[in-house]
Parts: C-alpha cells; sequence; structure tokens
C-alpha cells in the first residue's frame, strides 16, 4: 500500500532538482521523463489525460500525460489544468533527502505543506478516497 504514496512524489521528481533558477540545461535533465509511462498504481489514480500543475515554492511546472504517458513537462503554468500539487520548498527538499519517502509524504500532506487540488467533482472523489485511505491504513 506504500506504493500509492509513491504516485504524487513520482510527478514531483519530474521537475528539476534545483530550485533558486531553473536554467535551459535543468529543464531539458526534466524533460528526459517526457515518453515515460506512469507507473501501475498511478494508472489507476490518474485519468489517461491529464495536464498536472506543480508548483513548488515560486517555481512552476505543468505536466501533460496522454494515454498514461508522460508527453511534455515545460515551465510555467497551463490554463486548463486537471490536477494542482502545491509543495513548498522545504517539503520538497523533505522529499528528496528522506529515506522514508512514504511516511515523509504522508506528515507533508497531514501538515498541509504538500497539497493536491484536483479539479471536477469525480476526480474529486476519487482523490479524496485515495487520501482517506492513505491517512487511515498507512
Amino acid at each position: 500500500m506504500k506504493k500509492f504514496l509513491i504516485i504524487p512524489i513520482i510527478l514531483l521528481l519530474l521537475t528539476p532538482l534545483a530550485l533558486a533558477q531553473i536554467t535551459e540545461e535543468q529543464l531539458s535533465l526534466a524533460k528526459q521523463f517526457q515518453g515515460q509511462e506512469l507507473p501501475g498504481i498511478a494508472k489507476k489514480l490518474f485519468s489517461k489525460n491529464e495536464i498536472v500543475n506543480i508548483y513548488i515554492g515560486e517555481q512552476t511546472f505543468n505536466i501533460a500525460v496522454q494515454e498514461h504517458v508522460v508527453q511534455e513537462l515545460n515551465q510555467g503554468l497551463s490554463e486548463n489544468p486537471t490536477i494542482d500539487v502545491i509543495v513548498t520548498e522545504n517539503a520538497f527538499n523533505k522529499l528528496l533527502s528522506s529515506e522514508a519517502s512514504g511516511e515523509t509524504f504522508k506528515e507533508l500532506l497531514d501538515s498541509k505543506e504538500i497539497q493536491l487540488k484536483p479539479y471536477g467533482f469525480f476526480k474529486k472523489m476519487k482523490f479524496g478516497l485515495a487520501k482517506w485511505i492513505a491517512t487511515t491504513f498507512l
């Protein structure tokens, strides 16, 4: 069940590791994730086609997923996201340095240092149920 918590972490790790200034080199490094298929558990949580806006401190990115495959990763925000992932810089650094990423992720979710904000009624229901399961059974 701990694999369930890794899904948002996978999205977070698609961003470059340095947060101060995003260079073209860092962005091109992050873009090598294009064409990667989402893991099995992520396919169950995410729809086939998603547009995810990621906020890490002052930095913003968007990821387009089609047929469960990462198609694009760009700096900036998409105008039509299906999910927003909001992460403080402190939380991002904790995730990168933590050996127990599942536990750390749960703590950061509970403290609201990581927030998942899906758009649409059914997506909110799905993520709400997933969060409840993760916090209740993990």
